[in-house]
């Protein structure tokens, strides 16, 4: 199965294991392809350790939400 990635723009394999359920999970998979996903694990880290984000605040989970909307194309 294939999925045309609404970010590169290609048809390519989608991501085997996300950490995300529901609607959030069903739009990544059907519209995200495993090469843009990896790239998006990569930059999360990078993030994560240069805003020092604490996943336990609201407003840190809110900012990597919209930092993975933006970079995946899902908004």
């Amino acid at each position: 199965m294939t999925v045309k990635c609404g970010r590169c723009g290609n048809q390519r394999e989608p991501p085997q294991d996300i950490p995300y359920v529901g609607e959030l999970g069903k739009r990544i998979m059907s519209g995200v392809c495993a090469e843009c996903w990896k790239e998006w694990e990569d930059l999360q880290i990078k993030l994560m350790n240069e805003y020092k984000v604490d996943l336990s605040t609201k407003e840190h989970r809110d900012l990597m939400m919209t930092q993975l909307k933006d970079f995946l194309k899902l908004k």
